[in-house]
């Protein structure tokens, strides 16, 4: 029941984060679209896979939306409108991690991309792996953890269950998430120190990398929030609100730093 509650005292804030953060996640792609035209800059994987997070974020908010219309309509948790929201909440659920993985394997790709030091080349691919892995694994668990089986959601569907318990492994992959970014934070940092720069150049470098210091706020925030393993219930919606500005942040944040570096012209060739 705190669900139901949830939704009609949350409902106007999960549809106004759905409505805005998209907006603004695809403002800050297209200025870093704009900026690689006008200075003539390649388009490159890193590009693309945050292009990718930018679509399917833009269709997990869709579905975020329109669940939030259909979960206000439940009169009970046994309302056949609550399990149709259950099931939106199933699926953008998955999309989550897939968003996120691909927003920091576009970092890392950039990091990979511009710098011309052999050691942070390898160290970036390397966290790629790693990001690639952690994102393929949360996403095959979200989609069959015991209290979370497709077969429960979707009638007929043939669930793969997992021997796990559903908030120890969403709290293990949220905290590994921060460590991954803050790792990516903290990587380019003495490389742009070391570089032949005026300080203000190099403050302006760091401060560009140091902006994704706020999806770790959101991420930090949304782990608080939501993470209460001795409640006797949990309220679904505001893990839709944290998913809404916590993914656009992770967005926006990837979009940002590429933006500074190119128009400051000191890419990351020196060693």
């Amino acid at each position: 029941m705190e669900t139901i509650r949830g939704l009609n005292s949350n409902g106007p804030a999960i549809i106004a984060t759905a409505l805005v953060f998209p907006i603004l996640t695809t403002m800050t792609f297209v200025l870093r679209l704009a900026t690689k035209h006008f200075t003539n800059a390649p388009f490159g994987a890193d590009d693309w896979l945050l292009f990718a997070a930018l679509d399917i974020y833009i269709i997990a908010e869709a579905l975020v939306i329109r669940s939030a219309f259909i979960g206000r309509e439940a009169a009970s948790s046994d309302d056949p409108k609550y399990l149709t929201y259950l099931q939106y909440v199933y699926v953008y659920s998955v999309f989550y991690w897939i968003v996120i993985a691909l927003a920091q394997a576009s970092i890392l790709s950039l990091y990979y991309r511009i710098s011309g030091v052999a050691r942070f080349k390898y160290t970036s691919l390397v966290l790629i792996g790693v990001v690639a892995a952690w994102g393929i694994v949360a996403s095959i668990i979200e989609i069959g953890y015991p209290g979370h089986p497709i077969n429960y959601y979707f009638g007929g569907s043939a669930g793969t269950v997992f021997n796990v318990t559903y908030l120890t492994f969403w709290l293990a992959m949220s905290i590994i998430e921060q460590v991954v970014n803050v790792t990516i934070l903290a990587l380019p940092i003495p490389l742009v120190m070391k570089l032949q720069l005026t300080q203000r150049t190099k403050f302006g470098l760091a401060t560009a990398f140091l902006l994704g210091g706020f999806v770790i706020t959101t991420g930090i925030v949304r782990i608080v929030t939501l993470y209460h393993p001795t409640a006797a219930g949990i309220d679904l919606t505001q893990g839709d609100i944290w998913l809404n500005v916590h993914l656009g942040v992770a967005i926006i944040c990837a979009s940002l730093p590429i933006v500074r570096i190119l128009h400051s012209r000191s890419l990351l060739h020196n060693p």
